[in-house]
């Protein structure tokens, strides 16, 4: 169930490879926490249009946000947060250094109840 949504503005150093840097994100979580990685799912939006503080174009932001069913440990949750954050400054170095580049994490709880999944083959 775990999903990440990476939000990015499009004024970051760096080329980003979706497919290396969601393989290595899945393997960290997997490795950090009881999750099973074949049921994490990714994916990448890029902001054209956006404003960071006071609308320099040095600003720049780099968002992550996992979301997970209710019921994992608040200590499991943080370390988790402090991993990807860490993870997000050694992906992206050169926006930190050279840009005014915030990277924040967010975790969020999702309702089982209210969440609703089916997969081809099980129709």
């Amino acid at each position: 169930m775990p999903h990440f949504v990476l939000e990015y503005s499009d004024n970051i150093l760096e080329e980003v490879d979706h497919k290396d840097f969601f393989k290595k994100l899945h393997t960290l979580l997997v490795e950090n926490g009881p999750f099973n990685i074949s049921d994490i799912k990714s994916r990448a939006i890029c902001h054209q249009q956006f404003c960071v503080a006071d609308g320099q174009e040095s600003n720049a932001f780099v968002h992550l946000t996992l979301s997970i069913f209710k019921g994992r440990d608040l200590g499991l949750r943080q370390a988790v947060g402090e991993k990807i954050l860490a993870f997000l400054k050694e992906e992206f170095p050169g926006s930190f250094q050279k840009l005014n580049c915030s990277y924040t994490v967010e975790i969020r709880e999702m309702d089982k109840e209210t969440y609703f999944k089916v997969m081809s083959g099980e129709l």
